[in-house]
């Protein structure tokens, strides 16, 4: 697109497409600011509660992943005993 309005313009091509991507990534950013019930701008401070919909489990305390193989009962129990 910058190269295309640059040609039609006359106007420098790297100059233009700056342009354009400093109005792209300033709309991006607005759209991306979530809203109260009232459509005011709610500040997300927190890491974690940026992230409500990842849940953290932890590993040692879950069945093996899928296409692995399952640890045996006894081994894990062996293991935790040293």
């Amino acid at each position: 697109m910058a190269t295309a309005v640059s040609e039609i313009n006359a106007v420098d091509r790297a100059a233009l497409y700056e342009q354009l991507l400093s109005v792209a990534k300033k709309r991006t950013s607005d759209a991306d600011v979530k809203l109260d019930d009232r459509g005011r701008a709610i500040e997300i401070t927190d890491e974690l509660e940026a992230a409500k919909n990842v849940l953290i489990v932890d590993p040692t305390e879950t069945p093996a992943a899928i296409n692995r193989a399952p640890i045996a009962a006894s081994e894990s129990k062996t293991e935790q005993k040293k």
